[in-house]
């Protein structure tokens, strides 16, 4: 790199290098601009180093409206203006991407720089332009708008412009889009398990020839989310040694976001387990639902997320509909107009869920999102840049992380992990995440410390963690591992979180009704002089009616359907139907019973098999004794209240 060689040579020359003053070493000073590189003013780069925060402060505030920049974005900025190469890791949500607009306001403005900032999305780049509106001249060059005639016009120089800084932005993707570059997207589970990640810009992991001609304008990584080895392999890949860039920590732990992992019960094909968490249409209107974000991990689980959601309210078919009041899809092969109408629309609240790939799982600052939902076993690493875009306005955020109990080849126990618990492959990671006992808060930031999933109360890293958030005075955590009693009993009324409670239940201020179905009453005051007083006949309705629907469904679908029948009609549904039977008069009735039909027909079907079984002889009869019998018990109880009455009639001898 020609500008590291420069800043070897200026320092070789000095015979010692600079310490700062809590003795890390900084990378080398650039006391002049290069060829094109641009520099601070000069009359800013000549203050000393609290004079120069105290002026970055000042123009941040201004130029914020008021609002006073983070110190720590404050340091960073003086670390640029000093030239020096910056890696800054903060959590999500920090505030990351004012850092760059910060240091452009210390630019001469007559010179035309230029930031150029690097970003794996083209998503991340639309989202960060428009954030800039108003405030900068921002434009996001993608693989449609970067063709080769304005690379031949920038190459010219017809823009006019000198290069002040580059930002990679998500740098952490470097090290796993290298790892997907040199040893194949499929050398890790993770990467099967989350298809987007490892898909986009595996040239991402051969940065370094493009950044070798910077023109010595200082370098800014920024991530969330990047793990010692993690770390080492991007100096490794940018040839940079520790000495040459300083490390900048933030906080990255998330006090604002519960996190509450569940055990799927159903497959992770079907997501079936979100029918737990969505109410009916008829109990909340979509403007009144969580805006939510669904991670899947394939492309095709984002539709199939979008039926069982259609399943939960009851509107079948509406996943098909471009323009769905309730939930639309992101994933990298989604058409352009589709992703620019949801991004656009999403922040407008046109509708409150959004079912995604990993596409959607970088950087997107918005302050809408309430809940993120990941469904399925992930990378750690992952997970925590997903969840971290729910509570981006200070608000309290819900993270729901559907796990598989079990994971073919996975280790689905601590026990499982041995005596080498803290020497952890990324599928280790991911395995761990599932099963560990600990406080999941801590966890994650575990992972971002050390590399690995605590899984053990015991360990060292994990107490020395604990007490690291009780000497800052973090929140407690209300994580389902912490808080089990309160955790079991808010995923039990997921379904009655709307906009309006969210914010009190998080702190467990909601008294959620003691019965979670809506038919419970209904179950408590009706007659039972019906149908279901006789449990053999009941027992045959059952049967008869699951096995007529795959019949049913079999037929209807073929071998192309997605799920089986079984997954869509059972022994539940069943149940339900029957202990409501004779209160079905149309198909109405049905329909909101069961919350609408899953395929079309399937309405109509079931309320035929009722019709038909009402006309069954079995049936008839079974109502006629049924007659009999009430009206033998009334004969019974008027005999008795007549006994009881005092007798007016004289005895005979």
């Amino acid at each position: 790199m020609s500008a590291t060689k420069k800043q070897k040579s200026k320092l070789a020359s000095k015979g010692s290098r600079k310490t700062g003053a809590n003795g890390v070493k900084r990378s080398p000073q650039r006391t002049a601009s290069g060829s094109t590189g641009v520099t601070i003013v000069k009359k800013m780069l000549q203050k000393n180093n609290d004079a120069l925060k105290k002026e970055i402060a000042s123009l941040a505030e201004k130029h914020y409206g008021g609002q006073p920049a983070k110190p720590l974005q404050i340091d960073t900025v003086a670390n640029l203006a000093k030239g020096r190469n910056t890696f800054l890791m903060a959590g999500t949500g920090f505030g990351k991407s004012r850092i760059p607009e910060i240091y452009f306001r210390l630019l001469p403005q007559n010179i035309k720089p230029v930031i150029l900032v690097l970003n794996p999305l083209d998503a991340l780049g639309e989202n960060q332009v428009k954030e800039k509106k108003g405030k900068f001249t921002a434009i996001n060059l993608t693989k449609l708008s970067f063709n080769k005639q304005v690379a031949e016009d920038i190459r010219n120089g017809i823009y006019n412009f000198r290069l002040a800084l580059v930002v990679i932005d998500e740098a952490h993707m470097i090290y796993l889009w290298g790892i997907v570059e040199s040893n194949g997207r499929r050398a890790s589970v993770i990467f099967v398990r989350l298809e987007d990640i490892g898909i986009f810009w595996p040239c991402y992991g051969k940065i370094v020839v493009h950044l070798q001609c910077r023109n010595n304008a200082p370098l800014l990584l920024l991530s969330a989310t990047c793990r010692p080895v993690a770390v080492d392999a991007i100096l490794k890949n940018l040839k940079l040694t520790k000495d040459l860039i300083d490390m900048m920590h933030g906080e990255l732990t998330r006090t604002e976001i519960r996190i509450i992992r569940i055990n799927m019960s159903s497959s992770l094909k079907s997501n079936l387990d979100l029918l737990d968490v969505f109410p009916s249409r008829e109990t909340t209107p979509d403007e009144d639902l969580l805006p939510t974000l669904i991670y899947s991990g394939t492309r095709a689980r984002t539709l199939t997320v979008l039926q069982v959601l259609d399943m939960a309210r009851g509107t079948p078919g509406g996943c098909y509909n471009p323009k769905n009041t309730l939930a639309r899809r992101f994933h990298s092969c989604t058409g352009e107009k589709d992703k620019e109408a949801c991004v656009e629309e999403y922040p407008n609240a046109r509708f409150p869920i959004i079912s995604s790939t990993m596409a959607l799982g970088l950087g997107q600052n918005w302050k809408r999102v309430r809940c993120v939902i990941h469904m399925g076993r992930g990378d750690p690493a992952n997970i925590a840049q997903m969840i971290g875009r729910c509570g981006r306005d200070g608000k309290d955020g819900l993270a729901i992380l559907f796990v598989e109990t079990t994971r073919k080849g996975g280790k689905n126990s601590p026990e499982g992990f041995g005596t080498s618990a803290t020497q952890q492959s990324d599928d280790d990671r991911m395995d761990a995440l599932a099963v560990t006992p600990v406080c999941l808060r801590v966890a994650f930031a575990m992972d971002n410390k050390y590399g690995y999933i605590p899984l053990s109360k015991d360990d060292p890293n994990y107490i020395s963690e604990i007490s690291r958030e009780k000497a800052m005075h973090f929140k407690s955590c209300g994580c389902s591992n912490c808080c089990v009693e309160s955790g079991r009993q808010l995923v039990r009324n997921l379904k009655h979180l709307t906009v309006h409670n969210f914010d009190s239940a998080m702190k467990d201020q909601v008294d959620f009704p003691t019965e979670n179905s809506p038919n419970t009453k209904e179950k408590t005051t009706r007659r039972t002089n019906n149908a279901t007083d006789n449990t053999s006949v009941l027992s045959s309705f059952k049967t008869h009616l699951v096995s007529s629907f795959r019949s049913f469904y079999e037929e209807k679908m073929g071998e192309s359907a997605r799920f089986c029948a079984d997954d869509l009609f059972n022994e539940p549904e069943a149940s339900t139907i029957s202990s409501h039977f004779d209160e079905i008069k149309a198909e109405t009735d049905l329909s909101q019973l069961i919350g609408g039909e899953v395929i079309e027909g399937q309405i109509e079907f079931l309320n035929d098999s009722i019709a038909k079984f009402k006309r069954d002889d079995l049936y008839q009869q079974h109502i006629n004794i049924q007659w009999r019998l009430r009206e033998e018990a009334e004969e019974k109880k008027r005999q008795k209240n007549g006994n009881t009455r005092p007798s007016t009639e004289p005895t005979r001898d």
